[in-house]
C-alpha cells in the first residue's frame, strides 16, 4: 500500500453525511480517497467554497461601499427625524436635499417592501419577482420608460434639481 494523505473525519449521531466507514460516532482517520468517504470530503470542500465566496464578495462591496458610505454618513448629520406616538416621521434637515435624504431613509425604513416594489417595477423587472403576470406591466414600462433618455434629462438638470434627486438615492441606499 502507498502513502497517501488522511482525513480525520469526524461524525456524530444523525449526521446524514456519516462516513460508513467509521462505524461509531467518533473520530477516525481514514484515507482521503476512500471509497465510501468521498461523499463527505466533497461536502465539505463545496461548505468551504462556499463560505470562501461569500467572504469575498462582500469584502468586494466593503471596498466599493467605502467613499460612499463617509459621504452618506456626513449627510446623515445633517438630518433630524424625529417620530411622533403614531409613528409618522417628521424630518428636518439644513437644506432641501438633507431633508429628502432624511425623507427616503425614513421611508425605506417604514416600507422597504413598497420602495423595492417601485423600484423593481421601474426597471421592467417585475415579472421575475411576482410571476408571468406581470409580464405585460413589464412590457409597458420598457416600451415609456427609455433609461438613455433618462440619463440625458438628468444630465441636463439644473444643479439644485441633481442634488435632491442624488439626496433621494443616497437616502435609500444609507
Amino acid at each position: 500500500m502507498k502513502n497517501r494523505p488522511y482525513l480525520l473525519a469526524f461524525a456524530k449521531y444523525g449526521d446524514r453525511q456519516r462516513c460508513p466507514a467509521q462505524g461509531a460516532p467518533r473520530a477516525k482517520t481514514v484515507p482521503w480517497d476512500s471509497e465510501p468517504c468521498h461523499h463527505v470530503l466533497r461536502s465539505y470542500l463545496k461548505k468551504l467554497v462556499l463560505i470562501l465566496a461569500a467572504a469575498s464578495v462582500s469584502l468586494a462591496f466593503q471596498a466599493e461601499r467605502g467613499p460612499d458610505v463617509a459621504r452618506w454618513k456626513q449627510e446623515a448629520r445633517n438630518v433630524t427625524i424625529i417620530r411622533d406616538d403614531w409613528g409618522i416621521a417628521h424630518v428636518y434637515g439644513k437644506t432641501d436635499a438633507d431633508t429628502v435624504f432624511g425623507m427616503m431613509y425614513a421611508q425605506a425604513e417604514d416600507d422597504f417592501n413598497r420602495v423595492e416594489t417601485n423600484y423593481i417595477n421601474a426597471m421592467g423587472r417585475l415579472a421575475e419577482a411576482e410571476g408571468e403576470s406581470r409580464i405585460y406591466q413589464d412590457l409597458r414600462m420598457k416600451l415609456f420608460i427609455d433609461p438613455g433618455a433618462m440619463k440625458t434629462q438628468y444630465a441636463a438638470s439644473p444643479a439644485w434639481l441633481k442634488s435632491l434627486m442624488n439626496a433621494f438615492a443616497d437616502g435609500l441606499n444609507y
